[in-house]
Formats: structure tokens, sequence, C-alpha cells
């Protein structure tokens, strides 16, 4: 059969794939291949189960092998060379020519000074006597049935514009609750909480009046300590380490209102309800997977005093 008699077959359309399609492809491969986790760690949960077992039926946990980012300290360099010669050495040294004697002599007499009207800041005011101290004590539970009612303690700072807005800051502690027959109260032992907070309030009623409402709304970033039953055992980054506590991170944000009793010029007593929500974070300090503590709801109530400057 002569090459003419032949028949072909008939091809398809032929793609062509530019340069900079194919780096791209390759660029997103990286990425997907980045994202994807090498060696997931282990959960609170897992370390919740080895946690009641004896240390010999235990299985080591894995915990998060990523690298911590270091902390970047910029240098300076600094070259100390030869002194630059001045230009006119003889200037340097004169004293500094005074147009008026000593003491110069008033350019106003008192006849032009000014009135005083009553200034924000009048003579002999005292910058801290905004300021106020105090002492705070919460009673708080959480939506989650793993926990138990708690108290904590605190110290209390502010300032107050005119006794109607305040600022405070409060440093909280005391010993949490987990609820009795709980999984994790079983495994976790100790609770313990350390948060501080920042809060503002604008009273509805005039200063010193005998009855105070002021709203209330805050911050809160706090850590969730406690030790285990028994101590597990974590490897991360080829290392093997026997853990015995550990904590985790949350944070919380809230509303309330204020009501004050005792109503002084230096010393306050009031009763603060609150709710707000709490989150934490996703993982634990030993670098353990977060499945146990997830968002809750809380209410709080607060016996406060404040002593004012």
């Amino acid at each position: 059969m002569s090459p003419q008699d032949r028949t072909t077959r008939p091809r398809g359309p032929r793609v062509r794939i530019p340069a900079w399609g194919l780096a791209t492809l390759a660029i997103v491969a990286v990425v997907a291949l980045g994202a994807v986790p090498a060696s997931p760690g282990s959960r609170l949960s897992d370390a919740a189960k080895q946690a009641v077992k004896p240390p010999a039926e235990q299985r080591p946990l894995q915990g998060n092998d990523k690298e911590r980012p270091l902390a970047f300290m910029p240098s300076v360099a600094i070259e100390i060379g030869a002194p630059v010669p001045t230009p006119y050495p003889e200037l340097c040294h004169q004293p500094y020519p005074r147009p008026y004697p000593q003491p110069y002599p008033e350019p106003y007499g008192e006849q032009y000074a000014e009135p005083y009207h009553g200034d924000l800041r009048p003579p002999g005011w005292n910058p801290f006597q905004d300021l106020h101290v105090g002492t705070v004590v919460a009673i708080g539970s959480l939506s989650s049935p793993d926990f138990a009612p708690s108290t904590l303690y605190g110290l209390r700072v502010g300032s107050s514009d005119s006794r109607r807005t305040v600022l405070d800051l409060v440093l909280l502690a005391g010993a949490a609750g987990f609820a009795d027959g709980s999984d994790i109260a079983n495994a976790l032992r100790a609770p313990r909480e350390l948060g501080l907070e920042g809060s503002v309030r604008y009273s509805l009623t005039p200063a010193y009046a005998g009855l105070g409402i002021a709203p209330v709304a805050g911050f809160r970033v706090g850590r969730l300590a406690w030790r285990y039953l028994n101590e597990i055992q974590i490897e991360s980054s080829g290392q093997l380490r026997d853990v015995r506590d550990d904590s985790i991170w949350h944070y919380s944000s809230y509303l309330g209102v204020a009501l004050t009793f005792l109503n002084t010029r230096h010393l306050d007593l009031g009763v603060t309800a609150l709710t707000g929500w709490r989150f934490y974070g996703k993982e634990s300090r030993e670098g353990l997977e977060n499945d146990l503590f997830l968002q809750d709801r809380y209410n709080e109530l607060r016996l406060e005093t404040s002593i004012g400057f």
C-alpha cells in the first residue's frame, strides 16, 4: 500500500502548558505538601486516658514537634573613627553671650497677669487623687458539666474620671474546680487558675450617690493549670520526657452590672454580676492538642472593695 492510500488516525487537539503554568503548579504542589502535617501530635483526651493507667501500662504520647520562632534581636554596628577637625576651633570655647544681666528682669508687671478662673489642675492638685486600690472575691461557674463552681481572689488597681468612668486592672488567682465523677476530674487533679484582666465601667448615678449603678465591660487573659493523676510520657523532637503538670491559656470577654451600696469619698463597697464567654488555646504547654476544653459561657458574682486616694 502506498503512502498516499494509508489512512491516518485523527489526532485530538494538543494542549501546551506554558512555562509559567508549570512553575505555578510546582509551587502549589510544594505548598500543599508543606501544609500536610508530617506527624500529628497527641491530644489532651489521650493524655487523660493514659494518666488514669499505672505507669507500666502507659504508652508514650506524641507531642508537637514544630519549632518555636526565635526572637530576632537586631544588631547595631558602631564604628569609632578619628575625630573630625573643627574648621574654627577658636569659636568652640567662647562663652555664650547673654544679652540680659542675671537675674533676668520681669518683662511684664503684675498688672498684666491673667486672673485664675479655676483650672483643671489648681494649685495643690494631687495627681494621685483619682487612683484607687481594692480587693476582689469572684465566685463563678462555667456552663461545661466538667467544671464545678470556683472562687478566685484578686487585687484591683485603677483610676477614675470624676468617679464616673472607672478603669480597672485586676489580678485574679485561686483554685478551679472539676466536677466530681467527670472524666476530667478522674485524670486531672489540683486545677488552679491565674488571670489578668482589664475593665471599664461608667456610673449612671452621680458621684457619692447612696446607691451607684454602672455597666461593666472587660477582657481577661488567664491560664488553667493542673496535675496529672500519674506521670505521662511525651515524645517530642526525638526525646522522651516524663510530664506531671500541664496548663493551657484561655481568653474571656464579659459584660455586667456593678452596684455600689457604700459610696464614700475614700471607700466603696459593691457587688458586680458578670456573664461572659471563654475561649481556650489550641494546644497545651506540653504541645498536646486541645480537645477537652472548648468554648464555655460563664457567670460570675463579685464582691469588690475600693479605697481611693
